[in-house]
């Protein structure tokens, strides 16, 4: 995954996420991607999606107050409460890496864990591909565990594609995040 940018209300991207168990890859539809900034603008996505990925989360407390507001958003449109499913992006920063303990029990929302290798460089300052960046892959895995949900890697870009899905299988992981 590629840092967000998000602004207040803006989607700018969308995820698949593909299970390593699973043989049909990419079957389920784009989540898009938002910030706790989305605003009103969560009413138009639950429409088009089951599943959202929560960009830039920095915990437990965060992952209750975007719950709070799908509560809202489903409640506006008719919607069974809970039917939003959430994909927390939860090792972006140092902050988030420090705060990966707290997901256990914060929501029935919760679908799984990912990562923005890239976000967590950029704010550590540190080469994506460094043993810094890899302490925050392994605690993610940890932390999805705990937390009895999925857990997403994000690939480096600096590993062939076969060699990167046996490590990251070895480590623990689901599946991937990959941009649609």
């Amino acid at each position: 995954m590629q840092s967000t940018g998000l602004g207040a209300g803006n989607v700018s991207k969308y995820l698949k996420f593909r299970r390593y168990d699973v043989a049909d890859e990419l079957s389920v539809p784009a989540s898009p991607v938002v910030g706790l900034d989305i605003g009103d603008s969560l009413v138009n996505l639950l429409g088009e999606s089951q599943l959202v990925v929560l960009a830039g989360c920095c915990g437990g407390a965060d992952l209750q107050h975007f719950a709070m507001l799908l509560d809202v958003a489903e409640a506006r449109l008719g919607l069974a409460e809970g039917q939003t499913k959430v994909i927390c992006s939860a090792s972006d920063s140092a902050k988030a890496v420090l705060a990966l303990s707290s997901f256990s029990g914060k929501s029935s929302r919760l679908a799984g864990l990912c990562w923005d290798r890239s976000a967590f460089a950029g704010d550590v300052g540190c080469d994506p591909a460094s043993a810094t960046a890899e302490f925050a892959r392994v605690q993610l895995v940890i932390a999805a565990r705990a937390a009895g949900v999925a857990a997403y890697d994000c690939h480096a870009g600096n590993e062939a594609p076969d060699a990167f899905i046996r490590t990251s299988l070895s480590l623990g992981f689901d599946g991937i995040a990959v941009t649609a």
